[in-house]
């Protein structure tokens, strides 16, 4: 099943409104900039059919995984933040603190139709996000799930 052609033209439109590139030279360019690899999940909520990413202002990294074959589109969001503190101001009180199996403590935040997944590994900041409107894999299990795969 291919995307169609004006799946084509408003993906075009996003990643040129959202000043993307593809993701191995987004991961790149942050890796150059940082002078350390960074590590992705090996386990995604979907098989994405378009990879994307950027190097923020902030001098973080940010992929976007997207899925057009389905409705709605499935969107999801790593952000890989340099140095690891950097997670300090994403997370809330209000978080709920949780464990992964390695012993990395996470902050799992559940903001409307929103979840989100932050914590520290391998010397990077990571916040996992993803809409409980385009799938349950958004779950705090789920997140989990990715996250431990790091």
């Amino acid at each position: 099943m291919e995307a169609k052609p004006q799946d084509d033209k408003q993906i075009d439109e996003f990643i040129q409104g959202n000043n993307y590139l593809p993701a191995k030279k987004a991961i790149n360019r942050f890796e150059q900039e940082q002078g350390k690899e960074v590590s992705l999940p090996k386990k995604l909520p979907f098989r994405p059919t378009h990879k994307f990413g950027q190097v923020t202002i902030e001098g973080d990294l940010r992929l976007h995984y997207l899925r057009v074959f389905n409705k709605p589109h499935q969107d999801f969001i790593i952000s890989v933040l340099a140095p690891e503190s950097k997670i300090e101001k994403h997370i809330t009180s209000e978080d709920k603190v949780v464990t992964l199996k390695d012993g990395t403590k996470a902050y799992f935040q559940n903001n409307d139709h929103i979840h989100t997944l932050v914590f520290k590994k391998k010397g990077c900041g990571y916040i996992l996000t993803g809409s409980i409107k385009q799938s349950n894999d958004y779950d705090l299990e789920g997140l989990m799930e990715i996250a431990e795969s790091i």
